[in-house]
This record gives structure tokens, sequence and C-alpha cells, in this order.
């Protein structure tokens, strides 16, 4: 057992873990249960970590990311002032790592115990967002540090998608080896000398560079004064998340006793050495090359090849032991619910299952970084909306609750200041953030890069729709496709589980649902290959129409029935509290998807002018005769029984991608390439459908994830991109509510729909008949 003290079994018999409520020393100190060390680093160690962990390869990008925007004098005004703050709120928030002969090892379990549940969930969001997306940085950091290496060794450098990979794998190598924070003790010294080994020849190099200029550097502040004031907003949250990372009281854990003085000498450490040298690099960064400098310092150094290629090395070997402190919080999470917390950690059944949690972990990150390579520009918008909470906020308003009945008036005075003003902070730099994440950069003439290119293919060759910026297409794309995609799969079980009710009905002994599945499959394929597009689907609506509203007033007859006689209807909704919370959201997110497709514009292509007024005409028939039939099964099938109870645009791309646009689509060429396309998109959904037959339950987590900002978000993104300048305000400031309300709808539904996942992740078996 390793107890809060550091009283660590050699032979670790098994995990530490504490019970909570439960006497775990002489001081009756009560910790909840962890998979991981506590109270066992000294703040030597501890104080090294946040030195090498501050000290990662994210400084590269702090001259352009923090001064640029600001200048000379308020640049230096706010690296101060930001520093001073965030060392203060982080000061502040060790004392609180006791309460009541209690030992809180995790920010949330703080919050939680203070101000209940809702506030627990919201720490957890927000500090999981914050590493999440963190980890992806250090990904994407990773692959380019190895890119820059193979830039200059070779004159064919391979995609960054490879060095994204590469670096991927790398830490997850790392994470399965080192599991917890205090593990990584014998490679911090390691860490530190090659950290600031790069960080000297950096500034050698940096200072060389500055003195040798000719011309003149550029030191003033760009841009009309609307980007003036969003940029400088989003430089202060650059400066916040360079000094603090929303995670102390996980770090806290890790400390023997006494555990506030060692992690404010650990912070101590941070705040002077380990400042001194990532605001240094920031400050000689952009004194050498001014408003120029790139977001990446490398890519400016002169030099031979040799000190580029030493930096970029050292960066990226840094950076995997840097990674771990910022995303070991979620490895602990993992690891308490998933791991036998009675075995050791080195046991073979934790060995395994430890083996699994890191590679899904690294998996999704590592395919989400290189899919959406510019995740980097996305760190202002989380470092506002969640760190800015986490570091000033929230310490403040645990003051308050902790001690303010017997604190001085001026003290509470002092703590309601914080919390008024930095919530107003947090909310004026995550709008600030927005723009700014969503902005393409320009090429070296002022347009957006390759963008005529792409707007010209798509509008001549192609039904699609491609908005001003290639992050916004790629991001609108993936979103698309994955509910498309799922969709499709839940047509084809849909299709599987009425084939196989209809033969329940006729033999007592029913195949097993997936041969069921593999005929719907097939249909659906005869189907797409004889009726290639949208518009083909003309002479099918009308027996459609037919078949449809005779099913369904079959159904309401047959449901109203049953409910007449069902006198025993329970309408409560069954759950704890938490279980309730989440299934709201989950139904949010059902009724988004009941409601909308993510592909209007896609079906718009296929109207005849005037295009707008048509499309129209045809979601007023679907929002009142097509919402009155489906919202009024839904209605009478909860009234009856209680508690109780898309395709087309893939084809399109596909096409255009595959058959020749210069030929008939039903010659002889494009009937064959028609077949294997349509043959290999329906093979692989179905097979996924046969073996998944639980996706139905990912219907709520795509529709959290997808539908609603292609439904509700990116509509009042366009109309602010094309008529935000010549709109009124008050239509400005709609939209803009609409894309921060629905972008947090979106954010807390997808939380929902991953719990409520995770709670049934033991009900799930592949190939299973259901």
């Amino acid at each position: 057992m390793e107890g809060p003290e550091g009283n660590t079994n050699n032979n670790e018999a098994g995990l530490s873990i504490e019970q909570a409520r439960t006497e775990c020393d002489q001081d009756h100190e009560y910790v909840l249960p962890s998979a991981h060390t506590v109270g066992h680093d000294s703040w030597q160690q501890v104080g090294l970590m946040l030195v090498t962990g501050f000290n990662c390869g994210y400084i590269l990008s702090f001259s352009n990311l923090m001064l640029v925007p600001l200048g000379w004098t308020w640049g230096i005004i706010c690296l101060v002032v930001v520093g001073f703050y965030t060392a203060y709120a982080n000061w502040l928030l060790a004392a609180f790592h006791f309460i009541n002969g209690q030992r809180f090892i995790r920010y949330r379990d703080l919050m939680g115990y203070l101000f209940g549940r809702e506030l627990f969930y919201i720490t957890w969001v927000f500090q999981f967002l914050t590493l999440l997306l963190g980890n992806m940085g250090f990904i994407l950091l990773g692959g380019r540090a190895l890119k820059e290496i193979n830039s200059e060794l070779s004159d064919s450098p391979l995609r960054l998608q490879y060095f994204i990979v590469i670096t991927g794998v790398t830490y997850f190598v790392f994470a399965f080896f080192i599991p917890t924070m205090s593990k990584m003790r014998f490679w911090l010294g390691p860490s530190t000398i090659v950290t600031f080994a790069y960080i000297v020849i950096l500034l050698v190099v940096l200072v060389k560079d500055g003195k040798t200029k000719t011309t003149k550097r550029d030191y003033e502040i760009h841009g009309n004064k609307a980007d003036r004031v969003f940029n400088a907003f989003n430089a202060i949250s650059a400066i916040i998340v360079c000094n603090t990372s929303g995670l102390l009281p996980e770090i806290q854990s890790t400390l023997r006793k006494p555990a506030v003085t060692n992690m404010r000498k650990g912070l101590y450490l941070q705040y002077s050495a380990g400042l001194l040298f990532y605001y240094g690099v920031s400050i000689v960064g952009y004194w050498a090359y001014g408003a120029t400098v790139s977001e990446y310092l490398p890519e400016e150094l002169s030099g031979p090849k040799s000190v580029k290629v030493l930096i970029n090395t050292a960066v990226f070997l840094q950076s995997i032991v840097s990674q771990h402190m910022f995303v070991a919080p979620i490895h602990e999470a993992l690891d308490t619910k998933f791991l036998k917390l009675d075995e050791s950690m080195h046991s073979k059944n934790n060995i395994k299952r430890r083996f699994y949690l890191r590679a899904l972990l690294f998996m999704g990150n590592t395919f989400v970084t290189a899919a959406f390579p510019f995740m980097g520009d996305f760190v202002n918008l989380f470092g506002s909306f969640t760190l800015v909470p986490l570091t000033f906020v929230f310490p403040s308003m645990i003051f308050i609750k902790v001690k303010g009945k017997k604190a001085r008036l001026e003290k509470n005075m002092w703590h309601w200041f914080n919390i008024v003003i930095f919530s107003l902070l947090a909310i004026v730099t995550t709008i600030s953030a927005v723009p700014a994440a969503m902005s393409e950069p320009e090429d070296n003439q002022g347009t957006p890069s390759k963008q005529k290119a792409v707007s010209s293919e798509y509008t001549h060759q192609s039904a699609h729709i491609v908005g001003n910026g290639r992050k916004m297409y790629y991001i609108t794309f993936y979103l698309q496709y994955l509910v498309i995609l799922l969709t499709n799969m839940g047509f084809i079980l849909l299709g599987g589980n009425a084939l196989k009710a209809i033969n329940m009905e006729f033999s007592e002994n029913p195949w097993r649902v997936q041969y069921y599945i593999v005929l719907t499959g097939a249909a659906f394929f005869i189907f797409a290959f004889c009726v290639p597009t949208m518009s083909h689907m003309g002479i099918w609506l009308i027996p459609s129409t037919v078949i449809t509203f005779l099913y369904i007033i079959t159904l309401l007859v047959v449901v109203i029935n049953d409910g007449k006689n069902n006198t025993n209807r329970d309408y409560r909704v069954p759950g704890t509290k938490e279980e309730r919370v989440f299934g709201a959201f989950n139904a949010i997110s059902a009724i988004v998807v009941s409601s909308s497709s993510g592909l209007l514009p896609e079906i718009q292509s296929t109207v005849k002018k005037p295009e707008v007024a048509n499309m129209r005409k045809a979601l007023y028939m679907q929002y009142t005769v097509g919402i009155l039939f489906y919202y009024g099964v839904s209605i009478a099938g909860y009234w009856a029984y209680g508690n109780d109870t898309f395709v087309m645009p893939i084809h399109e791309a596909l096409d255009t991608g595959s058959l020749l646009l210069d030929k008939s689509i039903n010659s002889p060429e494009n009937l064959k390439r028609r077949f294997y396309l349509r043959f290999l998109l329906f093979a692989g959904n179905t097979f996924m459908t046969a073996a998944i037959p639980f996706m139905a339950d990912f219907v709520a987590l795509f529709g959290a994830l997808a539908l609603i900002p292609l439904t509700l978000v990116f509509p009042s993104l366009v109309f602010i991109r094309v008529k935000g300048k010549t709109a009124r305000l008050g239509e400005n400031l709609w939209h803009w509510f609409n894309i921060i309300a629905f972008s947090s709808l979106a954010l807390v539904a997808t939380i929902a729909a991953v719990y409520e996942i995770v709670n049934s992740v033991e009900l799930y078996s592949f190939f299973a008949d259901s």
C-alpha cells in the first residue's frame, strides 16, 4: 500500500487505495480511492517537474502568441500581472488541499465536496477538456518538430500526419511504461538537462540573430481596432495557458507532508527559475524578429542545419516527458475506474487493462490531431473558457465557502472582486478566441491559402458548398460524414431488427439478427446502385409516402388502444440525480437528431430555382406535416407505455471523385465504377453494423458532437461571416448568442452521451444477437 504519508510497500502488493471516510494515519486523514501514488514525492521532484513541464516546446510559440498582439509596453505589463496573479491563485488553492480532515487529491472532488455535484461535473469537464486539448497540442508539437528535422535532412519531406502518428505512438509507449506522475522521477534529470540545453542554445542563436539583423524591426501592432482588441485578449489567454495547468490538486496529491508547504515551495521554483526561462525565450524571440516572428521559433533561426536539427530533436524528446504531467490526471481517472485496485499496478491483469486504456486514449487523440492539425489554434479558446475559471475564479469561491464567515470584510471583498472580474474576463476572452479559431491563415499574397482553387472545383463539379477557410471545410466534412455513416448503420440495424421481428412472429427459432442485417445491407446496396442520386428518388417518393402514412396511422391506432387498456403507466424520470441530468442532455441530442440531418445544402442543391424560396417551402412542410407525425408517435408512445419503453451525400462525394464526369452516369464505365463504390460502402457499413449491433447507443453522442454544430452553430457562423458587417447590432448579438449557447450545449451533451456509453460498456458484446 502507498498511503498519504508515503509509506510505500516496495513490493507493490497493491495499488494506492485509501477508502473514503476510513482512518489512514494518526491525523485521521481521509483520502478518496486512487490507482496512483498519493503522498510520496518530495517538493524538489514536483518543482523540477513543473519547471520542465512548463518549459516544453510550447514556449517556441509564445513570442508570436503573447507579444505580437500586445507590443512591448502592454506585453511586459500583462506578462508581469498575469504571472503574479497565476502564482497567487495557485498559492491560494494549495492551501485547501485538506478540509475537515479530508485530503482532496482531485480538483473536481474538492469542488463537488464544497458546492455539490453540479460543480463537480463542471470542474471535471473544464479540466479534461483542457488536458485532452493540451495533449493533442503536444502530439502536434512533437510531430512538427520531427517534420522540421525531416525537412532539414530531405528535399522531399513526408506529410505532417506521419510524424503525428510517430509522436502518438511514442507518447503511448512512455505512458504505458511510466504509468503515474510519481514514476516520472527518474526521467526528470535527463529531461531537465535536455530542456535547459535546448533553451540555452536557442537563446544564443536568438541573440545572435537579433544583433546581426540589419533591417529595422517592426514592433507595431497590426490590424484594425476590433482585431487589435480581440488579439489582445487572445494574448492574455495565451499568457494564462503558459503559466498554469488547471490541475494543481492532482499534482499536489503526489507530495509528502507537509503537502501545502511543499506545494508552495514547488510553485516558488516554477514562478522563479521556470518563469525566467519561458518568459525569457518569449521576450528575446520578439526582440530578435519583431512583429514578423514565426509561430514556431526554429523556423526563424539562422545558422547551420545542425542547430535546427538539435533544437527540434531536443523539443521532441523533452515533450515526451512534459506531456505526461499534463495528461496524468486522465490516466489516473481511467486507471482508478478500470484497474483492479486490490492488485499490484504491475499485475498481469492490470498491465493488460492499462495497455488498452493508454492505447485507446492515444489512438483517439492522435487520430483527431492528424485529422485536424490546426487544433493548436483552439488553445486560446479553451484556455479562456476553462483555465480562467479553474485558475482564478474557483480558488476565490473556495476561500469564501471555507473561510468566508470568519475572514475579514476586505478579504471577502477581494475574493468577490476576483470572482466577478475573472468571470467577465473568461467571457470576453472566449468571445475573442472564437473568431481567431475560425479564421483562415493567409498566404503571402494576403488571400486564404488555396481557397480559390478549392471553391472553383466544388462549384463546377459538385453540389457541395465550401465556406471560407479550409479549417471549417474539413471540420464540416468530418462532422457530416460521421453523422451520415452512423445514420446509415442505424438504418441497416433498423431494417435488420424489423426483419427479425417478422421472423419471430412466424417462427419459434428465429435467426440471429446478423443474418437480417446482411439482407438489409444487400437491399440497400441494390437500391443505391439502381437509384444513383437524390434526384432519381422522385418516382419512389409516392409509394414511400403511402407506406409511411399507412404504418404510422396503424401504429397510432394500436398505441392508443394499448394506452387505454394500460392502467399502470409510470411517468417518473428514473435514475439518480446525475443520471437524470445526463439523460436529459441525451434526450435533447435525440430531439436534434429527429429534427435535422446536417446536410441541408446538399438537399437544396437538387431544388429548382428559386432555390431559397423552394427549400424553405419544403422545410415548412417538414416542420408542420412531418413533425406532426414523428412527434405524435413519440408522444403517443410515451403516453401509452410510460418510461418502459441518411447517405446520399456520401454517394455524391464518391461519384464526384471516382466517376468519369465527362460521361453519362449510366455509361458502362461509370456503371462499373458505381457498382464497386456502392458495394464497398455498404459492405463496410453492413459489417460494422453486424459486428457492433449496439451502434444505436451512439446516436446521442454523434447527435451532440456533430448535428448540434451543423444545425445550430454553423448557420449563425455563416450569417456573421456573410452579413455581419452590414447587419444590425441586435442581429449580430443574437447569432453570437446562438454560437456560444449551442456550442456549450454540444459540449455538455457530448459529455452526457459519453457518460451513458461508459456506464453501459459492460453490456456491449461484438456480434451480439440484439
